[in-house]
């Protein structure tokens, strides 16, 4: 119960710009709805002290919002 409430309530949403298709990144930033990816938030999840890397949380792509008539408007929440 006690780890249920360790980790802070945040909810973030990310400005998304579209890459133009290229066969060198095809599908490595196509992420959809129910999808698994990480966030890495050094304010809150801080650096690991072994590695120099940023602690990452791993979560799940709630919500893909895009902006048809502006792109600059595409979201992705999770």
């Amino acid at each position: 119960m006690a780890a249920d409430g360790a980790i802070p309530k945040v909810t973030y949403s990310i400005s998304v710009i579209q890459l133009p298709e290229s066969e060198d990144i095809d599908g490595v930033y196509d992420l959809d709805l129910s999808d698994v990816t990480y966030v890495e938030d050094i304010g809150m999840f801080g650096i690991n002290k072994h590695t120099g890397f940023p602690n990452r949380l791993k979560v799940l792509i709630s919500a893909v919002q895009e902006g048809l008539d502006d792109p600059s408007k595409d979201t992705i929440s999770v």
